[in-house]
């Protein structure tokens, strides 16, 4: 008898551990840091006392070498591209050289925190969970954190509040976002599994500014709380996640998700497109840009069938609802048409992404000029942080927010 309850204490033992496994890796996150800046140099410092193991991969096989193991406080560490592989540094606290080595992949771990300085461009304090790695020439950097630690950063970073909103207000708004964030993290999470990890640090996925993005914003308490009481909340519907996309700010309608993106939307969810007076006093709900023609033509260059001149034009397509969904360009019998995700994604890319704000905008032509007048801030689908911020402001608080933007969902756990 005693032995067959011991089995079954063992089973149960057994399946307890494998479930608290499952439940800790589903609760991590890989967030893929600083792709935009390609880099090739990374200098890193611990912060704080503690010291930070390291594990070294070399680049013939992967097996564990006795490459140095540990990073201590007042030590540094770059890691600089040498073909296919990472060649590392270690210099004590006078600057001194003290080891170096070639890896393919190192992996640095502890509980404190790491000051990353990425190609003489960007200082960034994350979690000591991060592996480098060499690809294309390039340092891949992945980090690995908590999905609620995550959120609370993200948050932090897509939204600064200025000082009008009282606590009360401020409280319900990154409320509001915090679910956003979380249930796009649900819903998304595949979003960069061909490159190794879940998400990217930057405007195509979610802003992770690092642990210094939510210690600089002035509300960092008031998020940590949102956070903390809205936990496990996303937003659902019939049971299924809905991912929280949000925009600066919509421009007075929301748009449809056949308006942003031509691929295949697998959230049964079918995002209405939402009137919002909210935002009429947002600084982007009106705005106008101007660029030389030349610059244009430069920057679309790698789609035109043809070489146009100064003459040609830039005809913007509608819906029968205002959005444009592509862009001819036209010269005596020559054109193409640009379907318009690649136009202000190659516009973005190549002039910057402060040009072309949203895709409500008509074109005008001045001179050697195109100008540009439009309506909104981002792909103006889902939540309008704008018009959610005044909505705060007027006293709604974060579920009667979301019901506006998000009709007919629910706050599941």
């Amino acid at each position: 008898m005693f032995l067959k309850c011991y089995k079954i204490f063992q089973v149960i033992f057994l399946l307890l551990i494998s479930v608290s496994t499952t439940l800790a890796t589903e609760n991590k996150l890989k967030i893929g840091l600083f792709n935009l800046l390609k880099p090739k140099t990374i200098d890193i410092k611990v912060i704080g006392e503690e010291v930070i193991r390291m594990n070294t991969i070399n680049s013939s096989t992967p097996t564990y070498f006795s490459y140095p193991s540990l990073i201590s406080s007042g030590q540094s560490l770059t890691l600089v591209i040498s073909g296919n592989n990472l060649a590392c540094y270690l210099r004590n606290s006078k600057g001194k050289l003290k080891s170096q080595w070639i890896a393919k992949q190192l992996s640095l771990s502890g509980n404190s925190s790491l000051e990353l300085n990425v190609a003489n461009r960007l200082t960034r304090q994350i979690p000591a969970q991060v592996t480098f790695q060499s690809l294309n020439s390039l340092i891949q950097s992945t980090l690995s954190i908590d999905q609620e630690e995550a959120v609370k950063i993200i948050t932090a970073s897509e939204l600064s509040l200025d000082s009008s909103l009282d606590s009360k207000q401020a409280l319900e708004i990154f409320k509001v976002l915090s679910i956003c964030v979380r249930s796009y993290v649900y819903s998304e999470k595949s979003r960069h599994n061909k490159d190794g990890y879940d998400f990217c640090d930057n405007t195509h996925c979610l802003l992770y500014f690092g642990e210094d993005g939510l210690a600089k914003n002035q509300h960092q308490d008031i998020i940590k709380q949102a956070v903390l009481e809205t936990t496990g909340l996303e937003l659902t519907y019939q049971g299924h996640p809905v991912p929280g996309y949000f925009t600066a700010c919509c421009g007075g309608l929301t748009a449809l998700p056949t308006e942003v993106w031509t691929g295949k939307q697998y959230s049964p969810y079918l995002f209405p497109s939402v009137k919002c007076s909210y935002c009429r006093n947002d600084k982007f709900y009106k705005w106008e840009r101007s660029i030389s023609t030349r610059e244009i033509w430069k920057a679309l260059e790698p789609l035109l069938s043809f070489n146009p001149s100064l003459d040609a034009q830039l005809i913007p397509i509608y819906n029968n609802r205002g959005f444009v969904t592509s862009l001819l360009v036209k010269e005596h019998n020559h054109q193409t048409k640009i379907p318009v995700s690649q136009f202000r994604h190659l516009i973005g890319q190549k002039l910057g992404w402060n040009i072309v704000l949203s895709n409500v905008y008509s074109i005008k032509l001045m001179g050697n000029k195109i100008i540009f007048q439009g309506k909104g801030f981002g792909h103006n689908l889902g939540l309008c942080l704008s018009g959610a911020t005044e909505q705060a402001r007027q006293g709604y608080n974060f579920s009667q927010i979301l019901q506006f933007y998000f009709p007919k969902t629910t706050l599941s756990e």
